[in-house]
């Protein structure tokens, strides 16, 4: 077995693609052939190696949310930040410009889908190519949702996503008629696969409100909804309303407005940034261990959260101490204290005998941290989070997008 990397080298890459070697390369051509074909050769043991490493991963329990949540995100083209309700709409099937894969889990399995079909290609002629995708598609399904389930729900399963499969597929032809019969007659396409998307984003640009790929997404969505559609790439099939009539600055920034779509936006970086303030903070106990102890057990004493977290009365005063901080009622004259005053978005509110509750605000930013994590990488999404507990915080922050 050959020690060198399973992965092209630049050197290598540059080759291929130019059939030249490289300047910066001291290698004859006799030689990079000889390293791409051990590249070439060493292909099924790397997809071997790499299907390994996962299954014993998964087994070992490293793919779950303390571990995988970076990689997750990153495989799905997703971004930590845009943990917005509009992270859903990254997960809804719409058209895109080839009409093929229209939502981020159908990009992963689209991309795979190319690379098994030239890793496949070399087949006798005698067999049908169709059957070979149909036992690979097979195969995956299997793989995916049907391995190790009883019969009646090995049942329930495949017809369930052979019904969703046969509505996605019904889809694709009806897109591509409307296309094909277009180009036909010889004009523009009346309903073009971007074209929802392309006109809101001129809206918002118009408007002067910086756009997303998600924010055009939860937006269409939002308005298709208003018309009965269950899917925003539906606003370009509409036999009722054309794009100029379902796509207005008045409906777009409606559904802007009334969703709170960038005070939600908003609400996320203010969440995104104190999570990292909180758990910046040092001290004995940390502030971000009392924040959690006054989450878990609202209207606890100073005494009662010192007890909880596994201290008794000599910690009560520095508890005392980091409550009034998040709570924004602690002396700003006393220049001794360790912890800085949270005068913007108070998190708590009470006093040490009493005892401390969450604010409004103080109720997001809980239930954004995970439950017993102390560290800022474990998050819930924001569209996670309970849709009352995001409207209070934002009218308790007043935010507003002046729109």
């Amino acid at each position: 077995m050959s020690k060198r990397p399973y992965r092209l080298l630049e050197t290598e890459r540059e080759f291929i693609e130019t059939g030249e070697v490289p300047e910066a390369s001291s290698y004859k051509p006799s030689m990079l052939e000889k390293r791409v074909q051990e590249k070439i050769d060493l292909l099924p043991h790397r997809i071997e190696t790499l299907r390994e490493d996962v299954e014993l991963l998964d087994q070992a329990g490293y793919l779950d949310v303390e571990t995988w949540t970076e990689g997750w995100l990153e495989l799905l083209e997703l971004d930590e930040q845009d943990s917005d309700r509009d992270f859903l709409s990254a997960f809804e099937f719409s058209y895109t410009e080839n009409g093929v894969h229209g939502s981020n889990p159908a990009k992963v399995g689209y991309q795979l889908g190319r690379m098994t079909k030239r890793l496949l290609a070399l087949q006798p002629h005698r067999i049908d190519q169709r059957d070979t995708h149909a036992d690979v598609i097979w195969g995956f399904v299997v793989g995916l949702a049907l391995e190790y389930t009883t019969l009646d729900e090995h049942e329930s399963t495949k017809a369930d996503i052979l019904a969703r499969l046969q509505k996605r597929a019904d889809e694709d032809t009806a897109r591509r008629q409307e296309l094909d019969e277009a180009l036909q007659a010889g004009v523009s396409p009346p309903l073009s696969i971007t074209r929802p998307t392309e006109k809101t984003r001129e809206i918002l640009q118009n408007a002067g409100v910086e756009s997303s790929d998600q924010l055009v997404r939860e937006i269409n969505r939002a308005i298709a909804k208003e018309h009965g559609m269950d899917e925003a790439w539906e606003l370009g099939l509409s036999a009722e309303h054309t794009v100029e009539e379902l796509l207005t600055p008045q409906t777009v920034l409606r559904a802007l407005r009334e969703n709170k779509l960038l005070e939600r936006r908003e609400l996320g970086s203010i969440l995104k940034a104190d999570a990292e303030r909180l758990a910046d903070k040092g001290g004995t106990p940390s502030a971000l261990d009392v924040f959690k102890e006054v989450r878990d057990n609202e209207g606890s004493s100073s005494r009662e959260i010192a007890e909880g977290l596994n201290q008794y009365h000599d910690w009560t005063s520095n508890v005392t101490r980091v409550a009034e901080d998040l709570a924004a009622t602690a002396d700003e004259t006393d220049r001794i204290r360790e912890f800085e005053i949270w005068k913007d978005r108070p998190l708590l509110h009470g006093d040490k005998y009493e005892g401390w509750k969450l604010t409004a605000y103080g109720r997001a930013l809980g239930c954004y941290l995970k439950s017993h994590n102390t560290t800022v990488g474990e998050i819930t999404p924001l569209w996670q989070i309970p849709e009352d507990v995001i409207e209070v915080a934002i009218d308790e922050l007043e935010l507003s997008a002046g729109i």
